[in-house]
């Protein structure tokens, strides 16, 4: 399995429904996704298993992560300092771009983003390294709490424990379907908590 190939496919998906359906501005989001998949690809360049890529030493990854993380976080300030001056919302409420339209919409998207999210911050991220699994969920959900930034008014804590325990789950079951499912119904029940 190629991972970083549905790595990418997961990313332009993610991209599409964030400008097509979410009408994000494109700048925004490309920027938002060009820094999360450098992140993601040396992740898993660095943990996946079959991987034939060999690094000379911990400078190069050392110096890979930082500028992978120093490009999210430039990223994710502008993105946030865009909105402020532009709409004056600091961080964007999901529930803000459903008002008012079908409920099925709602339903869609925490179908799609459950499994994709899922897909990318459990499976690939945390069954790639059986040796790192504690530091793998870790890692995959700090990620995931940094993503659900922009989508949320709650705090980052709340999604990282929300990683966690999404993580757990599928450490424990060894199966993607139960952390999907628990991950589309909490999806399905905050977007008609806020709606």
């Amino acid at each position: 399995m190629n991972i970083l190939k549905e790595l990418l496919i997961y990313l332009v998906t993610f991209f599409i429904l964030l400008t097509k359906v979410l009408k994000w501005d494109k700048n925004i989001a490309l920027k938002l996704y060009i820094s999360l998949l450098i992140l993601a690809a040396w992740i898993n360049v660095l943990y996946a298993y079959n991987s034939n890529i060999q690094f000379t030493g911990t400078l190069s990854i050392t110096i890979l992560l930082v500028v992978s993380i120093t490009s999210l976080v430039y990223y994710v300030l502008d993105f946030m300092l865009i909105n402020i001056i532009k709409s004056d919302v600091l961080i964007l409420d999901i529930a803000y771009y459903f008002k008012g339209r079908v409920k099925m919409l709602e339903f869609l998207t925490s179908v799609i983003i459950g499994i994709l999210e899922e897909l990318v911050f459990r499976l690939y991220l945390i069954e790639s390294s059986i040796k790192m699994e504690f530091l793998l969920l870790i890692l995959s959900s700090m990620c995931f709490s940094m993503v659900h930034i922009f989508f949320s008014k709650y705090d980052v804590l709340s999604k990282m424990v929300m990683g966690l325990v999404l993580g757990y789950i599928f450490i424990q079951t060894h199966n993607i379907l139960y952390p999907i499912t628990f991950h589309m119904i909490y999806n399905w029940f905050a977007l008609k908590k806020k709606g």
